[in-house]
């Protein structure tokens, strides 16, 4: 699948401000924890062209808390960014794979490492998946980034898009093309940490 996507770097004032827009609007939001490992070869083939392979594993959380209620979906993904050949707006080819058996995450793990790929990069993050008739044909993101911040994804048809973007009171010129590997390239190289590794146990 294409995605036709812009990003945006928010605070969180300005996150806050999003969320009871939308929710004035009447809808409301599906909450749910990620933990993505993004793996490559010694090389780095697949980072320099633009692609990555990920592991995600997803926590929905509980609406009336902030418990996790499920735990027991993974999906192994590929990204190709090297499509964003579009100044206006990111185009992403993203292919899915859904492990509904949540354990076989670390055989996954296991298996990459056997072909030869590590981990380059692990990290988590809170999404809000936005639902309801306003965002019914485009999908709106509110991310909490552990170390970056937050940011907002809105996806769809371009013109959907632009009309949510015009909804949002939002300057597409402000959106960003980096993902989130980059950022958190640049975030390393300016506080002076590493990336120490990955322990199976995280995807247990």
């Amino acid at each position: 699948m294409i995605e036709k996507e812009l990003k945006f770097k928010i605070s969180e004032k300005e996150a806050e401000r999003i969320q009871k827009k939308l929710g004035k609007m009447g809808c409301w939001p599906k909450r749910q924890t990620e933990l993505t490992a993004i793996f490559d070869d010694k090389n780095y083939s697949f980072l320099k062209k633009g692609k990555t392979i990920r592991i995600r594993t997803v926590h929905l959380i509980n609406p009336r808390g902030n418990d996790i209620l499920f735990n027991n979906t993974a999906l192994l993904v590929f990204k190709d960014d090297s499509l964003s050949k579009d100044f206006n707006f990111n185009n992403r080819e993203e292919i899915e794979i859904q492990i509904t058996d949540f354990r076989n995450s670390s055989d996954l793990i296991s298996f990459l490492y056997r072909l030869g790929y590590h981990c380059v990069l692990i990290y988590e993050k809170e999404r809000e998946n936005w639902l309801g008739l306003k965002v019914e044909k485009v999908k709106v993101s509110v991310d909490g980034v552990s170390e970056l911040g937050y940011f907002l994804e809105i996806e769809g048809e371009e013109e959907k898009v632009k009309e949510m973007v015009h909804f949002l009171k939002l300057k597409k010129k402000k959106s960003i093309r980096k993902t989130t590997y980059q950022l958190y390239g640049k975030y390393l190289k300016k506080t002076g940490k590493s990336f120490k590794g990955i322990y199976i146990s995280n995807f247990n």
